[in-house]
Parts: structure tokens; C-alpha cells; sequence
């Protein structure tokens, strides 16, 4: 595949990690910009067979050229999908889901986020007390199965770490069993005093890459797409 990747994005998302692994496999990739007001992304290629990797916006606006697999963008990235299938494997499977303009009726810390993969406070917003995390994982399914993952958090600190633990990936493999909302997504997995969790899953398009072994997520997306 080509790859397309959104310049002056990932800082801390591992843009040089990206392009490294790219370069060592031969992968043939090309930078691109987007304009604010612009709906397009202007590449020098004919090919089809392309990837993208940016924001949100580019996970959006790759989904109408004829790219394979383009971008996974769909519907199903959105916290009110895949919590029916998830249930209480979900850390805030007992939170309130309400317009975006309505008062929160949470007595003491709260957190408020939207409930697609937009990041942005418009439509439903989730909202639910705060919750103890003590980690937070990043696992890369492709096809159901995680093929890399890193923590980004340990308690209150940032903290990226390619994670091997058992537990972890055998949780996210066994929930990528009950539910995928793509053929390629990320889960976000924390280990909290009642257990694992799952905190959200993403768009893998524009996720943050952290600690993965990049090689082998590109070496999974071009063997299954």
C-alpha cells in the first residue's frame, strides 16, 4: 500500500516512528496538509491501494475517494454502538449519555466527553464521576486480534511503554471477539481496583501511536488489506 500522512501532526503521536518503519520496509508514503476551509486532500498519486493516517478530519474526508482501505471511519466509533455490545466491561458502563446543552447532575468530580470519536462538544456528550485508574493501554486490533499496544498512562503520569502483559492483550483480544466496530481499530484497556476495562475505542486512522511496535501494525495492515 501507499501510505498518506497528515504533516505536523504527531509530535507525541510518533510521526518519525511511523515514517522509520516505512522507510526500513520499503513502503512507498507521501506527506499531505489540510486547509481548514479546504474538503479535499490534494496527493500526488493514482494509486488505490492507500492508507491514511491524521486527524480526524482526514479520517472523514478519506472515506469519499476510492482508497482501499483508505480510511475505517464509520458510525460504529461512537461510545452509544459498541457499549451495547461491551456492556459492563465498559469502566463507565453505569454513565449518563445527554445532549451536549443539558446541565450535569453529577454531584463532585465529573468527566464529560463526546460520545462519537469526533472529540468535539456537540450532539451527546457522556458524562460520569470520576473513576481511580491505575493504567491505561492502547491495543491496535486488526481482523480481531491485537497485534501491538502501549501504555500511555500510570496513574496521573504520562507515561508511554510498549506493553506485553499477558492480561492485558488476552482482554482486549477476548472483547475484540464479542465486538469490532472496524476491520482496524484501537481499544483503549485500564486497569482499575474492580479489574480491566475498556475506556473507549478509536478510529485507528487517527490515533495516537505512543509506544507500539510500529513495524508490526504496518506489517498487519498490509498483509490483511
Amino acid at each position: 500500500m501507499k501510505y498518506l500522512i497528515q504533516d505536523s501532526l504527531y509530535k507525541e503521536f510518533h510521526e518519525e516512528r511511523l515514517i522509520h518503519a516505512l522507510d526500513r520496509m520499503d513502503l512507498e508514503y507521501e506527506m499531505f496538509s489540510l486547509q481548514y476551509f479546504v474538503d479535499d486532500i490534494e496527493v500526488k498519486t493514482d494509486r488505490t491501494d492507500v492508507m491514511v493516517f491524521g486527524a480526524v478530519k482526514a479520517a472523514h474526508l478519506a472515506k469519499k475517494y476510492k482508497w482501499d482501505p483508505g480510511s475505517f471511519y464509520n458510525e460504529n466509533h461512537d461510545y452509544t454502538v459498541y457499549s451495547k455490545y461491551y456492556k459492563e466491561n465498559m469502566l463507565n458502563w453505569d454513565s449518563k449519555i445527554q445532549k451536549a446543552s443539558d446541565p450535569i447532575d453529577i454531584d463532585g468530580p465529573f468527566f464529560a466527553r463526546p460520545t462519537g470519536d469526533t472529540k468535539l462538544f456537540k450532539g451527546k456528550i457522556q458524562v460520569a464521576p470520576l473513576q481511580n485508574i491505575l493504567q491505561e493501554i492502547r491495543c491496535f486490533i486488526v481482523k480481531g486480534k491485537v497485534i501491538t499496544a502501549s501504555m500511555y498512562k500510570l496513574g496521573n503520569v504520562v507515561l508511554y511503554k510498549e506493553c506485553m502483559d499477558n492480561d492485558i492483550i488476552e482482554y482486549a483480544n477476548n472483547m475484540a471477539s464479542v465486538y469490532q466496530p472496524a476491520d482496524a481499530f484501537v481499544m483503549d484497556i485500564c486497569r482499575t481496583a474492580n479489574g480491566l476495562k475498556i475506556v473507549e475505542c478509536n478510529c485507528i486512522n487517527c490515533a495516537g501511536f505512543y509506544d507500539i511496535d510500529m513495524q508490526k501494525l504496518i506489517v498487519s495492515l498490509e498483509d490483511n488489506f
